[in-house]
């Protein structure tokens, strides 16, 4: 779970992987950064050259599916002035393995 108030960049989990993403919250989008650190800081960095087409918004009450390539950190942005909560997991399709545990700490 990712929580954010008001206007943020939040990273989510870095790739390769499937994440599934779920909101009953509307206002947020995901993206994808290039893997620095694997910390909002990563995201914050981005979200003004994140392209609209590129962000994937986030309606409320509907699942998304996204794959988050290698050496990729997902990242959550709200704009909003409210709460946004992300729920999200996520799971290796084939032929994908597990980022090292210095990729994924944070």
């Amino acid at each position: 779970m990712v929580l954010a108030s008001g206007p943020a960049a939040r990273a989510v989990t870095v790739g390769p992987a499937i994440i599934h993403a779920f909101s009953a919250d509307k206002g947020g989008g995901l993206y994808f950064v290039p893997f620095a650190t694997g910390t909002d800081a990563d995201c914050a960095g981005h979200v003004d050259q994140v392209i609209v087409p590129s962000r994937a918004i986030i309606e409320a009450d509907r699942r998304f599916v996204f794959n988050i390539s290698d050496g990729d950190l997902a990242c959550l942005t709200t704009e909003g002035r409210g709460r946004f909560e992300l729920l999200w997991h996520t799971y290796l399709g084939p032929g994908m393995r597990p980022a090292s545990m210095a990729q994924t700490k944070r």
